[in-house]
């Protein structure tokens, strides 16, 4: 099965492997999250708390990378080894190219070893459903079942396809001999003409039917395919069943009226609309990154965060606080203190100072903020 998106041929198994992938890369953050806080303290992954945003851009770039890696493609002849590395390759890609996006957006960030974590997660979980999917799709749930109308010298050209890869998506069921073809199909795949070629094709039943006629002007069955097209059963011509099966323009089976009137030399209005606006889209983006983020100037709910991550980690290594639920309601506290007293550009130089120097004694003003706050016993 496939659908025609933009001139391209998208077959619905991959479709449904790469949302299926999409969706396992998404949920890799937060399991990562969960093994490494535990699952009920997620929002301590990132500055804002928000891991949604960091794990969609991860999922992106993931699926991108796996598709530059040509792992969505029905025709790959790969082994298990070479799957295996692609996903290895692709993930760290993914992983790199997620760092750097963190790096411009810093409210992204998750730590190095989430995310290396997280890439360990999507590997796995890509392989697995991968392994899963190469179980089902070996199957003829995906499958077409085709019929060839002609056995000629063109109709044998579908024998060439003899690679299972080649034949993942459709399922030959015979060759009709007609009126004018050079006898070429096998005679094991040869089936006898119906006398109503519909009536047939819908007790067998048939999917599709490729039209390989050496000679179409003796015998064309125009009432017989147009019943079956009534009835929703697709006729084909064979070089556009090829180039959709193969993704290449066979020449030696090629009609010159096929170039004329063939779907893949037309360009709407639609897609050149939608062609530009991802132009914009993407430049836009690449702009907005290169222009870096810009430092807070006021408190938010970003300098909050993050002020109470690395007090509670603080608080965490000297063991005073008790549990990390006290750690953060009295971090909380000393903060909410410190942005009532102080100004934020007097906070943001006591930070830098700190930051610098690697640590030393809080100045009076943060003295006092933590002093106001009742310490819980460890």
């Amino acid at each position: 099965m496939s659908f025609r998106f933009f001139h391209l041929y998208l077959k619905v198994p991959i479709v449904l492997l790469a949302l299926i992938e999409g969706s396992l890369f998404v949920y890799a953050p937060y399991l990562a999250a969960a093994f490494r806080f535990g699952p009920s303290t997620t929002e301590r992954a990132t500055p804002t708390g928000q891991l949604l945003p960091t794990a969609l851009l991860f999922a992106f770039f993931a699926v991108m990378a796996l598709f530059a890696m040509g792992l969505y493609t029905i025709r790959q002849r790969s082994g298990t080894a070479g799957t295996v590395l692609r996903v290895v390759a692709g993930l760290l890609v993914a992983a790199a190219l997620s760092a750097l996006a963190y790096f411009i957006v810093p409210n992204l960030t998750i730590g190095r070893g989430m995310l290396a974590l997280t890439t360990v997660i999507g590997i796995a979980s890509a392989l697995i459903a991968r392994l899963l999917f190469d179980r089902i799709v070996d199957q003829d749930l995906f499958k077409r079942r085709v019929l060839v109308y002609g056995a000629g010298r063109r109709a044998t050209s579908l024998l060439d396809l003899r690679r299972r890869s080649d034949q993942r998506g459709f399922r030959l069921m015979g060759f009709i001999a007609t009126e004018g073809d050079e006898l070429s199909a096998p005679p094991e795949r040869l089936l006898d003409r119906p006398e109503d070629l519909y009536s047939w094709v819908v007790k067998n039943p048939i999917d599709e039917i490729v039209v390989a006629m050496d000679d179409r002007r003796r015998g064309f069955p125009m009432h017989e395919f147009l019943e079956c097209r009534l009835a929703g059963i697709e006729i084909l011509e064979l070089p556009t069943f090829l180039e959709r099966e193969t993704g290449k323009v066979r020449l030696d089976v090629l009609n010159p009226s096929w170039i004329i009137f063939g779907e893949g030399f037309r360009a709407s209005l639609l897609q050149r609309v939608v062609e530009r606006m991802i132009d914009i889209v993407v430049s836009l983006a690449l702009l907005s990154g290169c222009t870096g983020q810009q430092a807070p100037d006021s408190y938010t709910d970003g300098v909050q965060t993050q002020f109470i991550r690395g007090c509670t980690e603080v608080s965490g290594e000297d063991g005073t606080l008790g549990s990390a639920s006290d750690a953060k309601q009295y971090c909380t506290c000393a903060y909410n203190a410190i942005k009532k007293n102080v100004k934020f550009s007097t906070f943001k130089e006591i930070n830098d100072d700190l930051t610098e120097s690697g640590g030393g004694p809080l100045p009076k003003s943060f003295q006092d903020a933590y002093d106001s706050c009742d310490a819980p016993s460890g």
